[in-house]
């Protein structure tokens, strides 16, 4: 046995001890924290900003109807699992977090889609498959993404202005420092993931070298 062959099976046995500890440390985060990476790109195809997003399973998040909430009877509104805990987009020098969501924000597993519940004094209103952060009644500073499936089209726009010619016009009216363009989301691997990933590999390591 050679010094080359002891080293590779101490990688692989701390690999897989590895592995255990993950799961036993943090077996709650593992199975329920969901972790999601965002990237934007431009219209150019080119990365032009990142994000995440997360939500955590063993939590619930009530969607009321109706402005009363949390006054009205329990039939009032509904739960999702996937409500948000976290938020975060930066595009060049400007950012957005869950603190910029003009409503109730959850993500959709089954069809990896953001979606939105804004209250309004005439009861819900429910734009699927959307997210939008930032000033809901002026149109300013702010960060929209639609889509299915992990990805979609994402647009931002700041300073607004109905009739200033000056500046870039859109179906929306005129904006000042407007961009758009696609974005991705991906899970992010959880640690248990990790560290077995590693063991894997030990083991493909090891064992080619002690058959020959």
């Amino acid at each position: 046995m050679n010094k080359n062959f002891i080293s590779k099976l101490t990688l692989t046995t701390v690999s897989i001890a590895s592995v255990f500890s993950a799961i036993a440390i943090e077996p709650a985060q593992a199975a329920n924290i969901k972790e999601w990476r965002i990237d934007f790109f431009d219209e150019t195809g080119e990365l032009f900003g990142e994000g995440e997003f997360s939500y955590d399973l063993d939590t619930k998040s009530y969607v009321p109807y109706y402005f009363c909430d949390p006054f009205c009877d329990e039939y009032s509104g509904f739960y999702v699992e996937t409500g948000l805990d976290s938020f975060s987009a930066n595009l060049g020098e400007y950012n957005w977090s869950l603190a910029d969501s003009a409503g109730y924000y959850w993500w959709n597993p089954q069809t990896k889609a953001p979606n939105t519940a804004t209250i309004s004094r005439y009861g819900i209103f429910q734009s699927d498959d959307s997210w939008f952060f930032g000033d809901p009644y002026f149109a300013e500073y702010f960060l929209r993404m639609n889509g299915t499936q992990g990805s979609g089209t994402w647009s931002q726009a700041f300073t607004y202005d109905f009739f200033n010619e000056d500046f870039v016009e859109t179906e929306s009216g005129y904006f000042k420092f407007y961009s758009s363009g696609t974005w991705t989301a991906k899970p992010i691997p959880e640690p248990a993931t990790l560290f077995g990933l590693i063991a894997v590999f030990g083991f493909g390591v090891l064992f080619p070298q002690k058959q020959r």
